[in-house]
């Protein structure tokens, strides 16, 4: 006789689901991603963002609209021969 319901099916399922997820975001994180960072493209923009004082692996989404702005007043600063009294590297708060 056959069980369909026996208990052990769902843990079993349960397990194979978890394998396939940490599979999958093991070959975005290891395989795809690599790989998009050393696209020309890529890393034409991560080097010019490290040039500018940027660390790029520091950034939030929410600072991506005001970047330029923020890259502007630090040009304007430095050619007035002004400091902000923040490192180069560091972004200013935007206030908001």
């Amino acid at each position: 006789m056959r069980l369909t319901n026996s208990p052990r099916r769902p843990a079993i399922r349960r397990r194979l689901m978890l394998g396939i997820a940490v599979t999958v975001l093991a070959t975005i994180w290891l395989v795809v991603l690599p790989a998009v960072a050393k696209r020309p493209a890529v890393r034409q923009r991560v080097e010019w963002l490290k040039s500018e004082g940027i660390d790029p692996s520091a950034m939030y989404y929410t600072e991506l609209d005001r970047m330029e702005w923020i890259l502007q007043q630090r040009r304007a600063e430095e050619l007035a021969g002004r400091s902000t009294g923040f490192p180069p590297a560091t972004i200013q708060p935007t206030g908001e």
